[in-house]
């Protein structure tokens, strides 16, 4: 099954365990922790427990596709929940690292929904139909130095998702580096990181193109046309 069953699908939590070096396996080998049918009963679940918090605030079921904070919200959730119910979470001395941020990262994007920080782009109960985005986008270049696996801050918040561009040159026909396969980004933090076995080389200089909001208010963002951006990398 690789349509939307919801507000996330099981490629997205699978994404999730590959860049944590496979932690969980998703398949149906007797070496893999769950099956896609598992994972699909874990997405349900949060899906559901979401929307019993956001029913006060937004209609809900939300369509989709939904909105990029909520996808990030339960393919995290989920992914979350279903490493403390694997077998390596049993008589684990410590959550890891990355698994402990999924889960700390889906609570304070749900909370920030819910308190109204970020605006989803489907109308409020309150309003009734007035979307609650921003229009005020600006175009920003970045270059900037990617050492290690750790989170690089890019040094601008509010980034409309997907609508960063990475390229090892300034120039438009430069490599373009692969989300989810030689770095990872959050849009809304505001940070990037090199993913193991990427095209990225430990201490490389990147060229950055991405939008951003001019206010706080959250944006559903689509990816946007290389021709758009210029060389003026800062």
């Amino acid at each position: 099954m690789t349509g939307p069953i919801g507000y996330c699908i099981v490629e997205d939590v699978e994404a999730i365990f590959k860049a944590a070096q496979d932690i969980i396996k998703i398949g149906s080998a007797e070496t893999d922790n769950f099956t896609r049918a598992d994972v699909e009963g874990y997405i349900k679940d949060v899906e559901d427990r979401l929307n019993a918090r956001l029913r006060a605030k937004y209609p809900v079921p939300m369509p989709v596709p939904v909105d990029d904070i909520i996808n990030q919200i339960v393919k995290r959730r989920t992914a979350y929940d279903i490493f403390l119910d694997s077998p390596m979470a049993v008589g684990a001395i410590e959550i890891p690292v990355a698994v402990r941020e999924w889960g700390s990262v889906a609570s304070r994007d749900e909370k920030d929904v819910l308190a109204g920080r970020i605006l989803l782009t489907v109308s409020t109960r309150e309003t009734r139909g007035r979307l609650l985005t921003s229009h005020l986008k600006q175009i920003r270049n970045v270059n900037m130095r990617i050492s290690g696996y750790d989170w690089n801050y890019i040094g601008q918040e509010f980034i409309i998702p997907k609508s960063i561009i990475v390229r090892a040159g300034e120039v438009i026909t430069s490599e373009e580096f692969v989300l989810g396969v030689d770095y990872e980004d959050d849009a809304r933090e505001g940070k990037i990181r090199r993913l193991p076995d990427g095209g990225i080389a430990d201490g490389q200089s990147v060229y950055l193109s991405f939008l951003y909001l001019e206010t706080q208010d959250y944006q559903k963002g689509t990816r946007i046309e290389k021709q758009l951006f210029d060389r003026s990398y800062q």
